[in-house]
């Protein structure tokens, strides 16, 4: 995911937005969030799949490197469900919950039609990445679960005081 694309924006917006209202666990399992995405790297190198040719389709923009599964369709299922799961567990108003769940339903499958219709992805690469998409939004939520539970118990582990008090043990332990 580029983090200066719209999705990237969102996320460190998202990000930004829950430490500072102090859910601190939801945004370090936003942040983790990256991991999944650098998994697809060595999935399309297992895979290298080539994505359309232009000699068997109109491709717009030219092509990219290995294409199975598509990151993009990815991100539309996993960054864009999380964010509306955090919306739906932190946010007060269900105008802006139903909103954003309205875009989403309708940018989803218009964002893999897209990718598709543009030549950038076979459908099956963009199937591939929802499925991909989907079943790390189900381990994020359980993440996410896990981690609030965990930080309900200790309140004061996930700050920028025991982030400090924990390099510095580690510096004194290594005889930094």
């Amino acid at each position: 995911m580029g983090l200066l694309g719209f999705g990237g924006c969102m996320m460190i917006a998202a990000w930004l937005l829950l430490w500072l209202h102090g859910h601190r666990a939801s945004a370090l399992v936003l942040l983790f969030g990256l991991l999944p995405d650098g998994l697809l790297f060595p999935a399309r190198a297992l895979f290298n799949r080539p994505r359309p040719d232009a000699d068997l389709v109109n491709v717009i923009g030219g092509p990219q490197g290995a294409g199975y599964p598509s990151g993009h369709a990815f991100m539309l299922i996993f960054l864009y469900g999380f964010l509306l799961y955090l919306l739906a567990r932190y946010g007060r108003s269900k105008r802006l919950l139903y909103t954003a769940s309205a875009l989403v339903a309708l940018y989803v499958p218009f964002g893999g039609l897209w990718l598709v219709n543009h030549g950038r992805h076979w459908a099956s690469d963009v199937f591939g990445g929802y499925m991909y998409g989907a079943l790390c939004l189900l381990l994020w939520i359980v993440l996410h679960r896990l981690v609030t539970t965990w930080e309900q118990r200790h309140p004061n582990c996930i700050s920028f005081a025991a982030l400090q008090q924990f390099i510095s043990r580690i510096s004194r332990h290594r005889g930094l």
